[in-house]
């Protein structure tokens, strides 16, 4: 585990390649411990906990409706933590360190260096007739960051 936030009826836990909501409250609408892998999240939404509100962090998840009213609809969707405003600093910091893990894991999965060995496994393939020159000058633009 990276890092944790404590959550008011849930546990929101951190790894390498996903994130592990733990229920608490077993009477609660959703039970049982949920497993999110980075590469299946979409976009991480941060709302902080001021005055007389608590704050939550919500996961978007591509297929899955994320509901959008707020912290009522945060507090109903098996997808986000609520948290007491004393852990707003935590929060933010879970926030960016699961964004920097997934744009990480995307560079290592999706290598779009200048690198002119890929590039020349790409015109390979082409050559073969394995991809067409759109699909060939598409990704060179990509390689070269064009």
């Amino acid at each position: 585990m990276i890092m944790e936030l404590t959550g008011v009826n849930d546990q929101l836990e951190v790894y390498d390649d996903r994130i592990l909501i733990k229920r608490k409250n077993m009477k609660a609408k959703f039970s049982g411990d949920k497993t999110i892998y980075l590469n299946q999240i979409s976009g991480v939404e941060l709302k902080k906990g001021g005055g007389l509100f608590a704050g939550y962090i919500q996961f978007s998840i591509p297929g899955c409706v994320s509901p959008k009213n707020g912290l009522y609809g945060a507090a109903h969707d098996e997808n986000s933590v609520v948290f007491n405003k004393k852990y707003n600093d935590i929060a933010e910091e879970v926030k960016l360190k699961i964004e920097d893990l997934i744009k990480n894991q995307s560079k290592a999965s999706n290598p779009t260096s200048n690198d002119p060995d890929i590039l020349r496994k790409y015109k390979q393939l082409f050559n073969d007739g394995i991809i067409t020159q759109e699909d060939f000058d598409a990704k060179k633009k990509e390689i070269l960051g064009l």
